[in-house]
C-alpha cells in the first residue's frame, strides 16, 4: 500500500500536472499561431514545436512559484510581546534576534526575562527555544526548528537557529 501511495505522489501527480500544462500551452500556442501563420501545415508544426519546448519551461516555472509560496514566511522584528504571543510562529523572529545580535553579551537571567525559561536550566550553557513549524520544503521530518543560545562564563556569545537533532544538551 505504501508503495502505491509513493508512486502516486512521486510520479502520477507531477505527470498529470505536466500533461495539463502541455494542453494549456498547446491551445495558447495554437490560438496565437492562428493569427500569425496562414499555412496550416506550418502552423501545426510550429504549434507542436512550441508545445514541446515551452511545456517543461512553464512547468518548471510553476513548480518554482509553488515552492516559493509554500515556503514563504515573513521575517519580523523581534519584540518580547510578539515572541510570547506567537509561540508557533517564532521562526519569524529568529532572523531578527540573530542579525541584530539582541542576545549577545546578555546574562542567563536577561535571556530568560526576554525569551522565557522554557525547559532551560542555569546549569546548561546551551539553551534551546522551539521556534514552531517553519515552512521549509527540504526539511520534511527534519526535527524541530530551534533557536540555540550558547553561553560562555554566564553570558551569551553565540546565537543560531536550525533543526534540532537532539545533540545539544
Amino acid at each position: 500500500m505504501k508503495h502505491i501511495v509513493f508512486i502516486i505522489l512521486i510520479y502520477l501527480i507531477p505527470l498529470t500536472i505536466l500533461v495539463g500544462v502541455g494542453i494549456g500551452v498547446f491551445f495558447i500556442s495554437r490560438g496565437i499561431l492562428r493569427k500569425l501563420v496562414v499555412r496550416v501545415s506550418t502552423r501545426k508544426l510550429l504549434t507542436w514545436l512550441a508545445t514541446v519546448l515551452l511545456t517543461p519551461i512553464v512547468f518548471a516555472g510553476l513548480t518554482w512559484v509553488a515552492i516559493f509560496i509554500w515556503t514563504y514566511y515573513p521575517n519580523r522584528d523581534f519584540t518580547k510581546k510578539d515572541w510570547q504571543a506567537n509561540q508557533y510562529k517564532r521562526y519569524e523572529y529568529s532572523a531578527s534576534i540573530i542579525k541584530n545580535r539582541k542576545l549577545i553579551g546578555k546574562s542567563k537571567k536577561q535571556v530568560e526575562q526576554l525569551l522565557g525559561g522554557e525547559e532551560n536550566t542555569n546549569e546548561s550553557d546551551n539553551w534551546k527555544y522551539d521556534l514552531g513549524d517553519k515552512p521549509d520544503f527540504l526539511a520534511i521530518g527534519g526535527g524541530e526548528y530551534t533557536l540555540f543560545v550558547h553561553f560562555e562564563k554566564g553570558t551569551v556569545f553565540k546565537v543560531d537557529d536550525g533543526y534540532d537533532d537532539g545533540g545539544l544538551d
